[in-house]
């Protein structure tokens, strides 16, 4: 109401300005019509004025609705309210004016995503943040509006390939070729597939759940800083590998694992997996210290999706350990950034990808086993402890396996690997210190024992035979 005051009185000034400059003429240079010509500019300056202030009002008020329903999205009563004042302001028919209140939720929900990219989001950080505890009509309507998002600004043809590929990850249709829509808004983007006050509920509960973020360690440039000259940005994906067929092969060997039913066949499958990678990750290694590319440490984030999320990070950061990888973990946000070099991350997500998959299988077996005359338990306490054993339990077992790949690597080269393990162990060190240079390490917690001893003997089914990379049967 303030600034609309300000903005008749301005206007009001402006009138009386003209008059007195009409009323100040010399004598009889003034024609009689004149007199009637400042009036009729006071009322154009007025009625012009007053065509502003409306529309400038009726945004804020949109806004203002806008922002007064995110805020009340865990209140059903007022957040009906809220959704009923939308309606009834005009954002229902698609029609001119009344699609002022979904421009402006459009226009404020742009605003949230270039504020996270400010502060070190990621596109699919924002879709992950909603999908895990959102509905999944919000989280396609996230996604919806972050690619509309990278169209508006170009992302396609600015960004790097990282992030391209994340929010290609979440288009309904390939990226290529395709431009900003003219006059996207939510509203009309969600159309007749729900009705206007279901919209409004899924367009609040959005906003709201954005307002929330908070800062992350920014690991690539945000699209302010596209086309500037800069360094390599430290979570672009490198080229990782010089040898993609070996990549391909572990990839298909894992997925093999997860997809047999018979343990030992899994047994192989897994173990000539790791055997590969790691003899791959020395030749790159090597290849990398020969070549002095001592700068290629790389940060990523791997999204971990409920439930047990943080009981899961704790797999990824016990094959990260193995691999060189460190991890931390945001359990607000349900990330984790792992820091090492390309290689030895890409390697760290393939194995953690299988794993988590071969142990979520052995979880729901063990469940539903009776063991000693009773069914063994399916709580949350149960199964938590069985993923944080089997986390533990892989922890060993792909420890020794490393050593021995490494011993028997140094034997056949007739080099000592170590030093130059010790080098990049310390790049990564390094890096990670930079990025986070404040952590805390989580306490232990008192967990299921039943769960605990199940999850050792499932890790100990899933790994580790020594397995050879020439096709023969580990």
């Amino acid at each position: 109401m303030g600034k609309n005051n300000q903005q008749r009185r301005a206007a009001k000034r402006k009138a009386r300005v003209a008059a007195q400059a009409a009323s100040a003429r010399p004598a009889g240079g003034a024609a009689a019509g004149e007199a009637g010509s400042a009036a009729q500019l006071i009322e154009e300056l007025m009625a012009g004025t007053a065509h502003q202030v409306h529309q400038h009002s009726r945004a804020d008020q949109a806004r203002t609705l806008i922002i007064t329903g995110a805020k009340v999205v865990g209140i059903p009563s007022a957040l009906d309210d809220a959704v009923r004042d939308l309606v009834v302001f005009g954002g229902a028919d698609g029609r001119g004016e009344e699609l002022l209140a979904s421009r402006e939720a459009t226009v404020l929900l742009f605003e949230q995503i270039d504020t996270a990219y400010e502060h070190g989001w990621q596109p699919a950080d924002l879709l992950h943040v909603v999908r895990r505890e959102q509905s999944v009509r919000v989280a396609r309507l996230a996604g919806a509006v972050v690619v509309a998002h990278g169209l508006a600004g170009r992302a396609p043809s600015r960004a790097g390939q990282d992030w391209v590929d994340q929010l290609e990850g979440m288009s309904e249709v390939p990226l290529a070729g395709l431009v900003a829509e003219p006059g996207w808004n939510v509203l009309a983007h969600l159309g007749s597939r729900a009705a206007v006050w279901d919209s409004w509920h899924d367009i609040l509960a959005l906003v709201g759940h954005w307002a929330d973020i908070v800062p992350l360690q920014r690991l690539v440039p945000p699209p302010s800083s596209w086309g500037k000259a800069t360094a390599a940005p430290a979570g672009a994906r490198k080229p990782s590998g010089h040898d993609p067929k070996k990549l391909t092969t572990i990839r298909a060997l894992l997925a093999k694992a997860e997809a047999t039913e018979f343990t030992e066949e899994a047994e192989a499958f897994t173990a000539k997996a790791q055997d590969l990678m790691t003899r791959y990750a020395i030749d790159e290694a090597l290849l990398s210290d020969e070549t002095d590319d001592a700068t290629g440490v790389v940060s990523r984030r791997v999204r971990v999706d409920n439930p047990y999320a943080a009981t899961k990070a704790q797999l990824l950061a016990t094959v990260g350990k193995v691999n060189r990888v460190k991890t931390i973990w945001d359990d607000r946000h349900g990330i984790a950034t792992v820091v090492g070099m390309p290689v030895d991350l890409d390697l760290a997500e393939m194995l953690f990808t299988s794993l988590l998959v071969q142990a979520t299988k052995a979880m729901t077996e063990a469940g539903a086993v009776s063991q000693g005359g009773h069914r063994l338990d399916r709580s949350p306490a149960f199964r938590r402890a069985f993923l944080l054993s089997y986390a533990h339990r892989i922890g060993e077992r792909l420890s020794d396996a490393g050593t021995y790949a490494q011993q028997e690597e140094s034997v056949q080269r007739g080099v000592n690997l170590l030093p130059v393990l010790a080098r990049q162990s310390a790049a990564v060190e390094k890096e990670f210190d930079r990025l986070f240079p404040h952590t805390t390490t989580s306490g232990s917690k008192r967990v299921d024992a039943r769960g605990w001893q199940a999850g050792r003997a499932a890790a100990d089914r899933a790994v580790l035979a020594r397995g050879r990379l020439d096709g023969q049967s580990a």
